[in-house]
């Protein structure tokens, strides 16, 4: 996925879940689609959190942190 936001990974695994759904991959599986939800908020929030934009810190002027 090229420049992943929170919107595209939540559309994305959405989706995901619901092709498998479809599909019949959870057809003996006990999970409720409460459950899946539940699964799709959890695998969403640890993916955001993984590909969140990153914030530029200064550069330390004062050189702390250098290893002399």
């Amino acid at each position: 996925m090229q420049r992943p936001t929170p919107d595209k990974i939540e559309s994305l695994v959405r989706k995901i879940i619901r092709d498998k759904l479809e599909d019949g991959q959870f057809d003996e599986s006990d999970l409720t689609l409460k459950e899946l939800d539940q699964v799709a908020v959890s695998i969403c929030e640890t993916l955001k959190g993984t590909f969140h934009e990153r914030i530029e810190y200064p550069e330390d002027m004062k050189g702390k942190g250098d290893k002399k």
